[in-house]
């Protein structure tokens, strides 16, 4: 077996030449600290493979020398989560940080929108192609192409009224998706719109 302070050599070497330099023309963005679950590159980079399971600590360090958006790994109900800092949501392909997804049900079922979201975030209001979330220090809106907006709090309907709103939907399809689905009114129109959730560790 090699060594695993050999392993940690060759990880940070990798990572360190990986590692897009920024560039100082660059104007600054705003960003946000979000959750995410750990993509493929820790789940199954070098270093898992011959040190199971990926240690809190261990993932920590190994995604902070992989990507610069980490800042720290934190125990979750369904493994490992990442708190990272973005200026726009992953897309689901990600190597490092993987978003939830949310979905929006035409009247026959069909998903005709989705949305990509941080982990253990659910949205609490809708506006044409945006969701918005709360989060650590405020709201934000979410588009469909996944960019993120400062927005600010009003007050939407109570979630316990809300998820009393189901969907007219059988089970199986909401199995299909792999969520639940509520109604939500869109806060610009009045419109109801069917909206699956992700469920927990699924």
């Amino acid at each position: 077996m090699i060594p695993r302070a050999a392993l940690w050599s060759a990880v940070s070497l990798i990572a360190l030449t990986a590692t897009p330099q920024a560039r100082p023309d660059r104007a600054p963005t705003t960003t946000y600290v979000l959750d995410f679950w750990p993509g493929p590159r820790l789940v199954n980079g070098p270093l898992a493979k011959t040190v199971q399971p990926l240690s809190r600590v261990e993932m920590g360090v190994q995604a902070r020398l992989i990507d610069r958006r980490v800042r720290s790994v934190h125990p979750h109900p369904c493994g490992q989560k990442i708190e990272a800092r973005v200026s726009r949501i992953p897309t689901p392909t990600d190597a490092v940080l993987v978003p939830e997804m949310v979905q929006e049900l035409d009247s026959h079922g069909q998903t005709i929108r989705k949305w990509f979201v941080p982990i253990d975030t659910w949205p609490i209001g809708i506006e044409s192609n945006r969701l918005k979330i709360g989060h650590r220090s405020g709201y934000l809106w979410i588009d469909a192409d996944r960019r993120l907006t400062p927005a600010e709090y009003s007050h939407e309907e109570p979630w316990s009224r809300r998820l009393m709103r189901q969907c007219p939907f059988d089970q199986e399809l909401l199995r299909s998706k792999k969520g639940v689905c509520t109604l939500f009114d869109d806060l610009a129109t009045g419109r109801a719109r069917f909206i699956v959730l992700p469920v927990m560790c699924t």
